[in-house]
């Protein structure tokens, strides 16, 4: 799915937007959030996220090709223009190319993963505070003020 979104947002909404319009929209509201990329006050390794406002979008134009009913649908159906063979066609092409992408490319190295290192790019990396470090942990997604405690043993 990390080496598929960008390209399933790509062909959902590109040929429909158009060339310029596309690149403008992307070029503020970037499609491709990848954990280990800094960004936000916590920097890099801060976990996986909604990858903006794209997923909504894309929610939308598919349920709306597939017939479903959609509140606040978008101005037309983008992918395959609406309709729903040539929106399989799009979408599979680039599910596709992104299969044939090498995981060194979809996880770039940096100074805490190895190139190709999945689970370590998608991990939460602590900065430490002072003399107090914490080992990278897996990232969950859970909303915003829950907290997730373990207790050792019995309180």
């Amino acid at each position: 799915m990390d080496a598929w979104w960008p390209k399933l947002v790509e062909a959902e909404f590109k040929p429909g937007l158009g060339d310029g319009l596309y690149g403008a929209l992307t070029a503020n509201l970037a499609t491709d959030e990848s954990p280990a990329a800094s960004h936000g006050p916590s920097g890099a390794h801060s976990g996986s996220a909604f990858q903006y406002g794209w997923w909504g979008f894309v929610d939308k134009d598919l349920r709306r090709v597939l017939g479903q009913p959609v509140k606040g649908p978008l101005a037309k159906a983008y992918c395959g223009d609406g309709d729903l063979a040539s929106c399989r066609d799009a979408l599979l092409a680039s599910l596709k190319a992104a299969a044939a992408e090498p995981a060194a490319e979809v996880y770039p190295g940096d100074d805490s993963c190895k190139a190709g290192e999945q689970w370590c790019t998608d991990s939460i990396v602590h900065r430490p505070l002072g003399g107090i470090a914490q080992k990278s942990i897996h990232w969950q997604n859970r909303p915003t003020y829950q907290q997730v405690v373990e207790f050792p043993a019995r309180r």
